[in-house]
């Protein structure tokens, strides 16, 4: 096979091995079994078979990633045959898209032949028109020949200009044409990448097959998780379908690759973490933050499907494929369909759809915002296998916004924030009867007093929480008194006070939240 200069240089340094005896040298494709992709990199497993001579062979496996990680390489084999050195190098002569170049190179020389007609035709128009003075023998032109004249200049031009016309229009067309295979060229960033390959040295006492196993870690390639989460009704499980966003730059097209997703991350640090003194303080809150509104969750009933969509089977997922693994320190999933991923480019796969048990609670925060929050707790999450990650979440179907599934949390229970439950809603109003201000010697006390009211719109029973607070005091002149909670919990370190309520269908309920502060009269408090 053709070798190109860079490898013929290569070889030449390399004679020492051809004084062994006689060098052949051969050009090979590695076949790709699998690549396993984890979330910072990937790893190829492929094999390449081929014919050895007697003596020294160099088999160079090209077109492969330019991004390999030579420390990774893995080499083995099947067949009569000596592995003596396996070298990685990058070949900057590789002809990226050649169709698109031999296009490009094509439209070029079209556009240079277009442009020469349209030179020949402008000058032919030049040439007519330095010839419209004519005269007669009495240099004077009788009508007739006046009229014969004009005819035929006329005629010239027009077809002079009909051919022109044409040739602009093509001009036109191939310089748009040629913009758009540059632009295609330029999106791509495999176009300037070198393609690697590897230099394998191999010694057979005799002609033999060999068989090759490659193994390798390439850079510029992983995924990152992303979930969806569909809620059809409060009464049935949570669905979540786990997806793997694969992506890969890696200067070499995937082309129906059987792919296997990772949970491992490669080429962390892998020394022991030290103990260094861990210095307590207090913890000072931050106030709330508000957030801007999200779109409301719609629990309305899913679509009738029409007769036709009846007869119609649900449409599979590549989840159906994928089989779960525990590896030794991690998982994978390993997918059944091939999957095509151009250099640069990035595929979604799904790696499972699960249906979990969930409990839907809907929070209430009146001092902030009337609607509630519907949310969803889930127990025994470690077993899911899964990453915090975004997730879109859908109502009946609907898209209704993202939120955070943070699986690191230590609580018992994993929430899950579904977005706006428009059905219950809270109003917390002043209890003007309530509220005074008293003075005391050198002391005021104030009294404040809330009412809040809480409303299902929904025809079934649902869970509430509705969240509130009291003051907390940093100064020892400062005095706070809770005097009526509604049979709510408030958390001293806090002050939030939360109920659990459950309202029945189209219930409503009204809760008690009273206090009192006591401070100096010739004191300020700014935020009461």
């Amino acid at each position: 096979m053709k070798i190109n200069l860079r490898y013929s240089i290569l070889l030449l340094a390399l004679g020492a091995f051809a004084a062994q005896g006689q060098t052949t040298v051969t050009r090979q494709k590695a076949n790709i079994d699998r690549i396993t992709v984890y979330m910072n990199s990937a790893q190829y497993s492929s094999k390449v078979n081929g014919n050895l001579t007697a003596g020294i062979n160099k088999l160079v496996v090209d077109d492969l990633p330019s991004t390999i990680d030579p420390s990774s390489v893995q080499v083995s084999g099947m067949g009569a045959f000596t592995i003596l050195s396996v070298n990685f190098d990058k070949d900057f002569l590789k002809e990226a898209n050649k169709e698109y170049k031999d296009s490009l190179m094509s439209i070029n020389d079209q556009l240079l032949e277009l442009n020469l007609q349209k030179e020949v035709l402008t000058n032919q128009q030049n040439m007519l028109m330095d010839n419209t003075e004519v005269k007669g023998e009495d240099d004077a032109l009788t009508t007739d020949g006046l009229e014969k004249m004009t005819a035929y200049f006329k005629k010239k031009l027009m077809e002079i200009g009909k051919e022109r016309l044409t040739v602009e229009k093509a001009i036109a067309a191939l310089n748009e044409t040629k913009k758009r295979i540059e632009q295609q060229i330029a999106q791509n960033p495999a176009n300037n990448t070198p393609a690697g390959a590897l230099v394998l040295t191999l010694k057979a006492d005799k002609a033999t097959k060999a068989a090759i196993d490659l193994n390798y870690v390439v850079n510029n390639a992983g995924w990152t998780p992303v979930y969806d989460i569909r809620v059809a009704s409060l009464s049935k499980p949570l669905e979540i379908t786990y997806k793997a966003m694969v992506y890969q730059n890696t200067g070499a097209d995937w082309s129906n690759v059987n792919l296997e997703i990772s949970t491992a991350q490669i080429n962390r640090n892998n020394n022991k973490p030290e103990l260094y003194p861990n210095y307590l303080a207090f913890y000072v809150p931050r106030p709330p933050v508000m957030y801007k509104r999200e779109a409301a969750v719609s629990l309305n009933a899913a679509r009738p499907m029409a007769d036709d969509e009846m007869a119609m089977e649900v449409a599979g997922s590549a989840a159906d494929y994928t089989v779960l693994q525990e590896n030794l320190v991690n998982k994978s999933y390993k997918i059944g369909i091939p999957y095509s991923i151009k250099s640069g480019g990035r595929e979604t796969v799904e790696l499972d759809i699960m249906e979990v048990n969930a409990e839907y609670t809907t929070y209430l925060v009146p001092k902030y915002e009337e609607t509630g929050f519907l949310t969803a707790s889930v127990t025994d999450y470690e077993d899911l296998n899964l990453i915090p990650a975004q997730a879109n979440v859908y109502i009946d179907g609907g898209f209704v916004g993202q939120t955070y599934l943070n699986t690191n949390t230590k609580e018992d229970k994993l929430l899950i924030s579904l977005g706006r439950n428009e059905y219950v809603t809270a109003t917390r109003t002043n209890n003007k009867e309530y509220k005074a201000r008293k003075t005391f010697g050198s002391n005021i006390t104030e009294y404040f007093g809330y009412e809040i009211e809480i409303k299902n719109l929904k025809n079934e029973t649902i869970k509430v929480v509705v969240e509130d607070q009291v003051p907390i005091s940093q100064d020892s002149d400062i005095e706070v008194e809770t005097i009526e909670l509604s049979n709510g919990q408030k958390d001293d370190q806090t002050g939030k006070v939360t109920w659990n309520v459950e309202l029945a269908a189209k219930q409503s309920k009204k809760l008690q939240l009273k206090y009192s502060v006591k401070y100096p009269k010739d004191k300020t408090i700014p935020n009461l």
